[in-house]
């Protein structure tokens, strides 16, 4: 029915919703496609998606890294914030966000956005990587660090192909949130030209008309 639809003429649509198009007016997806500018909506989702994917991955690892195999002090408290910080719902944060945002002017920045979406799941990223390094053996890491690396060159080398599948899930789950979130821009990117394709969408609908 959609596609129908979409094939239409004005004139057609209106004489007859339901049916069949006489005449097929492809021209129609060209028209959506620079009206609405979903070109650049592709590249501002795309944008943020990646920006978010890396972001949380550089700050996520260490992270999870770190509660899970270096004894911190306050350890245990850090892992329950960490926890407490899944549990928030991101519509109690966005008034107070917005008016730091308007302060730092990252308010129409796709870099501010993304700043948003990494302490977003961050939380997340930590608590799924940290379930997978607490299983991997102290043993073969201390190994590592007598045999001359360091911690690092042993995280790199060691742990981390271990932890692909936790890698793999956490890109997943990012990017489709990333990509899919339509509250946070809504109201951090007013400008058209920064507007991903969640919002350009509704942002295209008219008054009277789809």
């Amino acid at each position: 029915m959609a596609i129908s639809v979409s094939l239409k003429g004005p004139a057609q649509l209106f004489a007859n919703p339901f049916g069949l198009p006489k005449q097929i007016h492809f021209e129609n997806y060209t028209t959506v496609w620079h009206e609405g500018n979903f070109g650049r909506a592709l590249l501002n989702s795309s944008i943020l998606s990646i920006g978010a994917v890396l972001g949380v991955l550089l700050t996520g690892t260490p992270a999870a890294y770190a509660l899970a195999k270096i004894k911190l002090p306050g350890g245990p408290f850090l892992i329950g914030y960490t926890f407490f910080c899944t549990t928030i719902p991101p519509q109690l944060f966005i008034a107070p966000l917005y008016l730091i945002f308007a302060k730092l002017g990252f308010v129409n920045s796709l870099s501010g956005m993304i700043l948003i979406y990494i302490a977003q799941w961050s939380p997340f990223a930590i608590l799924l990587l940290r379930s997978y390094f607490i299983q991997f053996p102290n043993e073969l890491l201390e190994a590592a660090l007598v045999d001359g690396a360091t911690r690092w060159q042993a995280f790199w080398r060691i742990v981390f192909p271990i932890t692909r599948p936790g890698i793999v899930t956490v890109i997943t789950i990012v990017a489709m949130y990333s990509w899919n979130q339509f509250l946070l821009p809504l109201a951090f990117l007013n400008k058209p030209e920064l507007q991903p394709v969640t919002v350009a969408v509704v942002m295209f609908q008219g008054q009277w008309s789809s």
